[in-house]
C-alpha cells in the first residue's frame, strides 16, 4: 500500500510525505488502471495506435504485410507507394440496421526498406485479411575497379 510512510531517515523520498490533491487523483487513475489494465477489458491509450491489427513477414524473396481488415470492402481500401513509402489506408461509411449511420478510416505507413522491387507490389484481399507483397531484390555488388591518379 503506497498510503504507508516508513518511519525513518528516508521519509523525504516516499510519496506519500508529498502528498497534494494531483497525487491524490494519479493513485485513484493507477488503482483503477490496475483493476482495468488485466487484459479482459481493452481500453486504447495514447501511446498506442488505434486500428487494424497489422503482421509483417519477411523472408529470401519478399516482405509480406498482413492487415485484419472485417467488413471492410476491397473497393474502399486504398495501397499507394511513392518517396519510398508504403502507405495503407481506407475510408467506409454505411448505414446498420438501427438507421445510424457510421463513418470509419484508417491510414498507416511503412518506410520501404533499400532493395525492394516498386513496381512488383501487389495486394490482394481474402477474407477480410489484406496481404501486401513488396517483393525483394539482390542487392548489387559493387564491383572494384581501379582509379588512376591524373
Amino acid at each position: 500500500m503506497s498510503f504507508l510512510v516508513p518511519w525513518g531517515r528516508n521519509r523525504r523520498n516516499t510519496p506519500a510525505t508529498s502528498f497534494g490533491s494531483s497525487d491524490l487523483f494519479n493513485q485513484f487513475d493507477r488503482a483503477f488502471g490496475d483493476i482495468f489494465n488485466d487484459g479482459f477489458f481493452v481500453q486504447p491509450s495514447r501511446s498506442t495506435s488505434v486500428g487494424p491489427q497489422s503482421y509483417i513477414a519477411t523472408d529470401d524473396t519478399e516482405h509480406r504485410i498482413s492487415i485484419a481488415l472485417p467488413g471492410v470492402p476491397k473497393e474502399a481500401v486504398d495501397v499507394t507507394v511513392g518517396d519510398n513509402t508504403l502507405i495503407v489506408g481506407y475510408e467506409a461509411t454505411g448505414e446498420d440496421y438501427n438507421s445510424a449511420v457510421f463513418s470509419t478510416s484508417f491510414t498507416k505507413s511503412w518506410t520501404l526498406p533499400e532493395h525492394v522491387d516498386v513496381e512488383g507490389i501487389a495486394a490482394h484481399s481474402e477474407n477480410g485479411i489484406l496481404t501486401i507483397t513488396v517483393p525483394r531484390i539482390e542487392a548489387k555488388a559493387s564491383e572494384g575497379r581501379t582509379i588512376t591518379v591524373k
